[in-house]
């Protein structure tokens, strides 16, 4: 299969024979088995909506407004759920077509690291939003929110997770 573009087959295997045994050898130019701008996409559309179907599921029992800030004596800022959904989704969204557009840039220095990096980024930042909101489930008062902590840290473990996954499926096989 010499002579096949890597983007039309993905990973492109010459074989050679070596007396009985068959060898097969990656081609230099294999591509990544998923673009890393796909990867960056997916992320981005899979966080706006488990998070916003989640919230809008709990919404009869959020309170109005919720709280948004958090300081050293607990929530300080507040804002209605309808403001904070569209101003979460227009933070992600944005900041995943901003690093789809970097990574297409990058995509042919085998970009599988940045591209880590930048899903782990938009999954974080998302998760942890909707985790915040969704802590306040069954809270009457948003002054009597918990802190963002809790969220803060599964929005970091979930974008951690996210971005492994996201290296390991656009890593070029020859890398």
């Amino acid at each position: 299969m010499t002579g096949v573009p890597g983007s039309l087959v993905g990973v492109v295997l010459s074989c050679s024979t070596q007396g009985d045994d068959a060898v097969i050898h990656r081609s230099r130019d294999a591509s990544p088995r998923i673009r890393p701008s796909s990867a960056m996409m997916a992320a981005t559309t899979a966080t706006l909506l488990v998070g916003t179907t989640t919230v809008l599921a709990v919404r009869p029992r959020l309170p109005d407004p919720i709280a948004t800030r958090w300081g050293p004596d607990g929530a300080e800022g507040f804002e209605s759920l309808t403001t904070t959904l569209w101003l979460t989704a227009g933070l992600v969204a944005g900041l995943g077509a901003l690093f789809s557009v970097l990574l297409t840039r990058a995509a042919p220095l085998g970009a599988h690291h940045l591209t880590g990096i930048l899903v782990g980024v938009v999954t974080a930042v998302g998760s942890g939003t909707y985790i915040a909101i969704v802590m306040q489930t069954g809270v009457d008062d948003a002054h009597d929110a918990s802190g963002a902590g809790l969220a803060i840290g599964l929005g970091a473990g979930i974008g951690a997770v996210s971005g492994l996954l996201a290296a390991k499926l656009t890593r070029r096989e020859d890398s």
